[in-house]
């Protein structure tokens, strides 16, 4: 059995090397915002930077700064494993573009371009094996044309986008399928107003996934991994009603729908596992109906109703396991479904159906 695998490592071994040769460096080819400013470049171990007179300067696990003259040429070299491509500390907004040429030796792209605020366009090579794109535009305000690559083996897109400002009309279509976690992915992309179906059947993490994304309507995501939906489409005031997602292994669904204005139906749930409702539908002004809640653990209902002032009628809800209650019905004059009597009974623990 030993020689048995010893002879597939070496199969193995053969196909990633020996056709394909080293891999190479890892390449990064930047166009400057101006040629005034000094721009500043990271990665840990060795590399390179040619600021675009043709002339290589070599650093060594240390910051690079020097007033390009022309585009500028990033290259890793040994023990280089990732870059920040807007220096480290104070990040420094420097280029107009990136496009990524040779993967090498990276293993993350975590935080690669974060701040770098001024920058429009993005392209890469297939970064094959890269498990994690956290924060990876973390702050390009304007940053509006990503053209899709292969992120088929990444488990973390946390922050991927967040706050991308400009990016617009229906959502890139990354593959996720092995996604883990999207909490805050595209958090406060203001200017999104489409979202594909992602591949999210093994995703536990949405926390403010979509926050104050202005998308009116979403796709049915298989939701059977998630855990916490905490703030996930929060603020979205395009949003008029819930999507029927598979809600029924979530944990969190703190602030889920906080401040959703337009919406006004929030269909049946299943809530089985889920302990924290604070806040869940607060400020939804435009909401007239919440359909049947299914739920039956000690939880948190505090503010779960609170100043939805449309909300006539909820069709169940159980607190008869306990929980916090403080605020679950405050400000909202228009309910008689549960009538005055009903609610207070709801806040003292009861089985409303």
């Amino acid at each position: 059995m030993a020689n048995v695998v010893e002879g597939l490592f070496q199969n193995i071994t053969a196909i990633f090397h020996e056709p394909h040769g080293p891999l190479p460096d890892f390449t990064a080819v930047l166009v400057p915002l101006n040629f005034i400013d000094a721009g500043e470049l990271f990665m840990n171990g060795e590399f390179t930077v040619d600021w675009g007179d043709g002339v290589p300067i070599a650093y060594d696990n240390e910051e690079g700064s020097e007033v390009p003259t022309g585009d500028v040429t990033l290259v890793g070299g040994t023990g280089s494993t990732f870059a920040r491509l807007a220096g480290t500390g104070v990040r420094v907004d420097r280029w107009l573009s990136v496009d990524i040429q040779g993967i090498g030796l990276v293993s993350s792209f975590v935080d690669m371009c974060r701040g770098l605020e001024s920058m429009e366009t993005f392209t890469t090579v297939d970064p094959v094996g890269l498990t994690s794109m956290r924060g990876l535009f973390w702050d390009c305000f304007a940053l509006d044309n990503v053209a899709v690559f292969d992120t088929s083996a990444v488990l973390f897109f946390d922050d991927m986008f967040r706050r991308c400002l400009a990016l617009s009309g229906t959502l890139p279509l990354f593959d996720t399928s092995s996604a883990l976690s999207m909490d805050r992915m595209f958090f406060f992309c203001t200017s999104v107003t489409g979202v594909p179906l992602f591949d999210t059947a093994n995703c536990t993490g949405f926390r403010t996934t979509f926050q104050n994304c202005q998308n009116p309507t979403f796709p049915l995501f298989d939701m059977s991994s998630a855990l916490d939906c905490s703030g996930m489409i929060r603020g979205n005031t395009a949003l008029t009603e819930c999507p029927d997602w598979d809600l029924s292994g979530v944990t969190d669904m703190t602030f889920f729908a906080f401040g959703n204005t337009s919406m006004t139906i929030f269909n049946p749930v299943d809530f089985t596992a889920c302990t924290d409702f604070e806040s869940m539908l607060q400020n939804c002004s435009a909401l007239l109906v919440v359909g049947n809640l299914v739920q039956e653990l000690v939880a948190d209902f505090g503010e779960m109703f609170r100043s939805c002032t449309s909300l006539t009628t909820i069709g169940a809800i159980d607190t008869a396991a306990g929980g916090r209650t403080t605020f679950m019905f405050a400000t909202t004059s228009s309910l008689t479904s549960p009538n005055a009597a009903e609610q207070l009974d709801i806040l003292n623990g009861f089985d409303f159906n």
